[in-house]
């Protein structure tokens, strides 16, 4: 009897599975790594093949699976492959299985051939400033890669796929990739890959100072007058007084910052535009009629930001708003404020800089840092706008020109557990505080460690948040580096953060956050990742990279944050669109020296800060009390020598003089010094004929910061007179 098609359909189903053999394959071989691969199938003609309205279930060459399965033909199937690159070579068996157990097969009917090596690399950043100039690598390479080797250039190597490695002296560095497979081996070599510059002279990343005068309790409470020497909120922000803000105003719609170096557009630019347009236009810029202007760097956008600003309560008006950026010199605009989406916020208007998180944010977004003027801080910024990653985000851009070794640091290792950066003139405590700690105990602990006079010194101070910043390196994190966001000259201690995963440590600062509707909050540096909750779907991710900063609050309390973790962190912000991380124990880096301003806006050789730490105000002007010439507290030294001296101009009491003298073991003299300038032991033995004679070893010595002395230790029955000489470093 005569089958139909549906008869003999029934059959298969009632028997054992049915295999029979594939006619053809088109094509029957191809490359290791091969992808969207079309490969046609044909049916034998006997037996008569499935009808067309049944589509295999599978279609497979060795292991791997077809997708996009056609069979619109009765003999023909098609598929669409991925092949793996580390798929096996030779032959591979090729199967179709239709509904109902119908198998067609053809052993070793498909060959996959081992690609060609072709070797290739990335590397970023390509240019830096020895030491410690940090290296990302990444293996660009094609074709199946057993083993690779590195040369960098410098007598290292390395076999892994993407190494991270730090070139220490100055040159230009010839970087070779070597890639071995099947295929054999191909090697590429780039003459001149990396350039590294010598350490940049000192002085050359002046950090511009916050511009915060006040302090302020954990309730928010200005501290009137600022905190004395012992108290509770000692050692804040507001009685820091470093390089105060200084600009020029050049009449040419550009602005020259004293302090720094640079010079800026002074227009806030009427648009937003995506950061690839920001850096293209940056060619055409022709303001004031320069025509080098740049993306500025994330540490050079920073330097403009002064925490005089205040955010308000709303999102949606400037009501109590103060912009983070001064004004008087620079165009500002808030964002359009038509609703708590974001985009339409008062505070939507962030600026574009340079740098690119070397990671990524919200679970793979490629990512830029910038600053946002209108509530103080700075984030990594998605590339792409988040609703679609494929339309470019828009922000604003201000160009720059002018001392490129600005954010440059040039970080010396003392031997002593310190580190100097000779381009800030600040020295660093190169172990952090080991442990976090509250916004307050921070200060505290500040204290106990100059009670201690931890590692020689009693003048440690906590960093407010732009001199903390000039720590990050923006080249590392944790994913791409392993480590923190910070030159390994320096110790850092890990965690775990809220997803568990292995971190690195937020730092305080001593500056304060005036926050609007929250209580104003301490500032901290993220030298691990910028974590944020971002509900049940993604969870907790690193929402805006190593390097960010931001503020958690002073206070221990955490009644208005939500919870949610299985580690010892887990708060967040759920009103923040990115579900902010808050902890309010932090860690601590300590930081000494770079109190007192370099710029002396008056002219007369005593500095902004100094003046300012006496007499208040902006330290740029002067009156009938803080002259150089001036004697305000009426003790006979005028205030530039009290300056020279760093005694204090106020005090009666306060001014430079011997108090005593011993003949114990020589000569000594004994006097009380400050740890801001150096001293030398002058001797004459003739007063009469005016000179003096330096002694041997006891000159240019710095101070300790108390009770010190010099000594005479070769002083004869010869009757001499000592006299003690101090001057800035």
């Amino acid at each position: 009897m005569k089958l139909g098609v549906a008869a003999w359909f029934l059959t298969v189903h009632a028997h054992a599975a049915n295999t029979n053999q594939i006619f053809s394959v088109s094509p029957s071989s191809a490359l290791q790594g091969a992808n969207n691969l079309l490969v046609t199938f044909t049916l034998p003609t006997s037996p008569p093949p499935p009808p067309t309205t049944l589509t295999p279930q599978s279609v497979s060459i060795g292991t791997n699976s077809g997708s996009s399965l056609t069979h619109t033909s009765s003999y023909i199937v098609t598929a669409t492959f991925t092949l793996p690159g580390n798929v096996p070579l030779g032959s591979a068996n090729v199967q179709i299985v239709f509904p109902g157990s119908v198998y067609y097969v053809l052993s070793n009917g498909f060959t996959i051939i081992a690609a060609p090596l072709a070797a290739s690399f990335t590397a970023a950043p390509t240019n830096g400033y020895a030491p410690w100039m940090t290296v990302n690598f990444s293996d660009a390479s094609t074709g199946t890669i057993t083993n690779r080797l590195w040369s960098f250039g410098d007598g290292s190597t390395s076999t892994a796929t993407n190494p991270v490695h730090t070139y220490n002296t100055a040159g230009d560095y010839t970087v070779s990739l070597t890639v071995c497979g099947p295929a054999g081996s191909n090697t590429l070599t780039r003459a001149g890959c990396i350039t590294v510059a010598p350490a940049p002279p000192a002085g050359t990343y002046n950090v511009v100072d916050t511009a915060q005068t006040n302090c302020y309790a954990d309730s928010g409470a200005v501290i009137t007058p600022v905190p004395a020497a012992s108290s509770v909120y000692y050692g804040e922000d507001g009685e820091i007084y470093g390089n105060q803000t200084g600009y020029t105003n050049n009449g040419d719609g550009t602005i020259t910052d004293l302090n720094t170096g640079l010079m800026w557009v002074q227009a806030r630019g009427s648009n937003q535009v995506t950061w690839a347009t920001a850096v293209s236009n940056a060619a055409t810029c022709a303001v004031g009629g320069y025509t080098d202007w740049r993306m500025p760097t994330i540490k050079e956008l920073y330097s403009l930001i002064e925490f005089t600003g205040q955010n308000g309560q709303t999102f949606t008006n400037t009501s109590g708003y103060v912009p983070f950026l001064n004004t008087n010199y620079f165009g500002f605009a808030y964002g359009p404020g038509t609703s708590t989406t974001v985009g339409d916020r008062v505070i939507d208007c962030q600026d574009w800089s340079a740098t690119p998180y070397v990671s990524t944010t919200m679970d793979g977004a490629a990512t830029i840092f910038g600053v946002n003027f209108a509530d103080g801080r700075l984030k990594g910024y998605p590339l792409y706008n988040p609703a679609d990653n494929t339309l470019g985000n828009t922000n604003y851009v201000r160009y720059v020109r002018g001392n490129t070794n600005y954010g440059v640091n040039s970080f010396t290792n003392n031997g002593d557990g310190t580190i100097s950066d000779l381009a800030t003139g600040l020295t660093w405590s190169q172990n952090d505080s080991g442990t976090g700690l509250s916004w307050t105990n921070a200060l505290l602990w500040v204290q106990a460690k100059n009670a201690a006079c931890y590692l020689g010194y009693s003048d440690w101070r906590l960093p407010n948040a732009k001199e903390l910043q000039s720590l990050v390196d923006y080249t590392r994190s944790p994913d791409t580096t392993a480590s923190a966001a910070i030159n390994p000259v320096f110790h850092c201690s890990g965690l775990t953060n809220e997803a568990g995963q292995a971190d690195f440590p937020w730092f305080w600062s001593g500056t304060t956050l005036l926050d609007g509707s929250l209580t104003d909050s301490g500032i901290y540096v993220c030298f691990g990742r910028a974590m944020g909750y971002m509900g049940t779907g993604l969870g907790w991710v690193d929402a805006h990279g190593a390097g960010a900063i931001r503020s958690d609050p002073k206070d221990v309390s955490l009644a208005n944050y939500a919870y949610t973790s299985y580690t010892s962190y887990g708060y967040y912000n759920s009103s923040a669109p990115q579900g902010d991380a808050v902890r309010v124990y932090n860690y601590v880096r300590l930081v000494r020296a770079g109190n007192d301003s370099s710029v002396d806006h008056v002219g007369d050789g005593i500095s902004d800060g100094w003046r300012r730490r006496y007499f208040g105000g902006s330290g740029t002007t002067t009156n009938g009390t803080s002259c150089a010439a001036c004697d305000p507290d009426h003790d006979g030294v005028n205030n530039y020598a009290e300056y020279i001296a760093d005694t204090n101009p106020t005090n009666t009491l306060s001014y430079f003089h011997i108090q005593s003298t011993t003949n114990s073991g020589g000569f000594k003299v004994f006097f009380s010094s400050s740890a801001n300038r150096n001293y030398s032991l002058y001797c004459t033995t003739n007063l009469a004929s005016g000179l003096w004679n330096p002694v041997s070893s006891q000159t240019n010595l710095t101070g300790n910061g108390g009770w010190d002395s010099l000594s005479d230790t070769n002083a004869d029955s010869v009757q001499r007179f000592y006299r003690i000489g101090a001057c800035l470093p």
